[in-house]
This record gives structure tokens, C-alpha cells and sequence, in this order.
């Protein structure tokens, strides 16, 4: 079925997959809006840093090379450190 013009109903939280009680980390992002938006899903939302055991990373890039030299998504076991990591 043909998607129609209509735009999504569905929150920016949820399309983003932030679930109550995730564990987010904000890199480089100087968004208090969005900042706001996930504490009001999870109580765990570090600003600018990474920690160990996240859910989610949302990480800013201003350059496309940067994107090259991004973190490392795999641990040593092999299996990512992130449910979900997304790059703006």
C-alpha cells in the first residue's frame, strides 16, 4: 500500500525507540528541548559522555569525516555495547 502524504502521529520519542528507563548518553548535542524530551521517558540521560551499559547514544557530527573515526560499536566480546546508536 501506497504511503500517503500524512505525517506520523507517532511521538519523536517513540520513533527513536527510547523506552522507559533506557539508559541515554547525548554527545554533542546542544538540543535542551530534546535533552528534556528523553527525561521525560527515562531518568537515565547522560550528557557528555559515553558510560558503560546504554540502551541509546545519540551523538552529533559536524563533520563527514568525523563519521569515519566514530566509536567503536563493538565490544571485545564482539556484541555491541548499544541497543541503538544514532549519528546526526
Amino acid at each position: 500500500m501506497a504511503r500517503d502524504n500524512v505525517p506520523s502521529a507517532r511521538p519523536l520519542i517513540d520513533k527513536l525507540g527510547v523506552k522507559e528507563g533506557a539508559r541515554v548518553a547525548v554527545l554533542g548535542l546542544d538540543d535542551p528541548e530534546f535533552v528534556t524530551l528523553l527525561g521525560t521517558r527515562t531518568d537515565y540521560v547522560f550528557l557528555g559522555r559515553r558510560r558503560v551499559g546504554l540502551d541509546l547514544l545519540f551523538v552529533r557530527f559536524d563533520r563527514r569525516e568525523d563519521l569515519v573515526r566514530r566509536p567503536s560499536t563493538k565490544t571485545t566480546s564482539g556484541t555491541s555495547p548499544w541497543r541503538s546508536a544514532w549519528w546526526t
